[in-house]
C-alpha cells in the first residue's frame, strides 16, 4: 500500500497557490511544441504532469479545506515539491521596488517562506515515511 501524507488546510492553501501560479505558464508547452523545442517540451510536460497529479490531491477549486492527504507515490511527489521549494524561495528573493505595496510585498512573503518551509518538511517526511502525518 502507498503510503499517504496529511498536510495542513495552510499548507493545503499555499501548495495550491504555487501550483496554480506554475499552471498559469502551461501555454509555454504548446509553443514549445510548435517551435520544435522538444527537450523543453518534455521537460514541462513532466512538470505539468506533477502539477495536475497534485492538484488532484489539493483540490481544484480554492475554497478552504482544513486537510489534505497527498496519494501521490513519493518518487513522483517529490520533484515536484522541489521545484515548489524553488519557486517559492525565489518569490522571497524579490526585490520591495517590484511591489507597489509593502503590505502586499510582505504578505507574499509569508506565503512563500510558509511554502518553502512546507516543501522542505514533505520532503523530510518523504526521506522517513514511517513517522506518518
Amino acid at each position: 500500500m502507498q503510503p499517504t501524507i496529511t498536510i495542513s488546510g495552510g499548507q493545503r492553501q499555499v501548495l495550491y497557490e504555487l501550483v496554480v501560479d506554475h499552471l498559469s505558464s502551461i501555454g509555454d508547452l504548446a509553443l514549445a511544441l510548435r517551435q520544435e523545442d522538444y527537450a523543453t517540451a518534455a521537460k514541462l510536460g513532466i512538470q505539468f504532469q506533477g502539477d495536475l497529479r497534485l492538484m488532484g490531491d489539493l483540490g481544484w477549486d480554492k475554497r478552504w479545506r482544513e486537510e489534505a492527504t497527498l496519494t501521490m507515490g513519493l518518487t513522483d511527489l517529490a520533484p515536484v515539491l522541489h521545484r515548489l521549494q524553488r519557486d517559492a524561495e525565489g518569490g522571497l528573493s524579490e526585490s520591495a521596488e517590484d511591489r507597489e505595496n509593502r503590505e502586499v510585498e510582505e504578505a507574499a512573503r509569508q506565503r512563500y517562506l510558509y511554502a518553502a518551509e512546507t516543501c522542505k518538511g514533505l520532503l523530510l517526511l518523504l526521506d522517513h515515511p514511517e513517522t506518518g502525518q
